[in-house]
């Protein structure tokens, strides 16, 4: 019999320390990291929700701004005013395509650029004429383009192809906002 109880006893251990282990999973659960990182990751990503939202927000902003300013020096409009931090978007935003679309950059954005004054029309034409100067459009693309032929996945191609694209359209306008800056001196 006392052997059944010593049996039994290690049994019990054996059951406590089941119960044991089972009450720390269950403490580990409690805790949860899991779903920490999950609640984690949902905020960063409401977070980048937001910031792209704020970043769609400016661009409109800013290209109403661009056709105010049009319609005033076409004589639709009556009121416009200068916005110190809508110009500073228009200049770190102009060689994007997707922020300020072609058609506005030929019919509003070249012609506002040339009609600033002092330091801000030297930084832009600073800036155009280093994208100009610096390595020439075919060099970055044939860069872009045997990264391309290295890359095996088509997202990375199609991320490359999207990169040319920005390439070509950075350095057209850089040289159409040279030109423009230019001959207005």
């Amino acid at each position: 019999m006392g052997k059944v109880e010593i049996s039994n006893s290690s049994a019990s251990s054996d059951s406590d320390s089941d119960s044991e282990a089972d009450g720390k999973a269950k403490r580990k659960n409690h805790r949860d990291p899991e779903g920490k990182q999950t609640r984690k990751k949902a905020r960063k990503d409401a977070e980048k929700i937001k910031l792209l939202q704020e970043k769609k927000d400016r661009a409109k902003s800013a290209r109403q701004y661009l056709k105010s300013w049009k319609a005033l020096k076409e004589g639709k409009e009556k009121t416009w005013k200068f916005a110190k931090a809508q110009q500073n978007w228009i200049e770190r935003n102009i060689y994007d395509r997707k922020s300020i679309p072609k058609s506005l950059f030929n019919d509003s954005a070249l012609e506002y650029l040339g009609s600033t004054k002092g330091k801000a029309r030297e930084r832009i034409l600073e800036e155009a004429l280093k994208i100009t100067g610096g390595p020439s459009m075919e060099e970055k693309i044939l860069a872009a383009e045997a990264k391309k032929a290295e890359d095996q996945k088509e997202e990375e191609k199609e991320a490359i192809d999207a990169d040319i694209k920005q390439i070509r359209s950075q350095y057209k306008r850089a040289e159409k906002i040279a030109a423009s800056l230019s001959k207005k001196e």
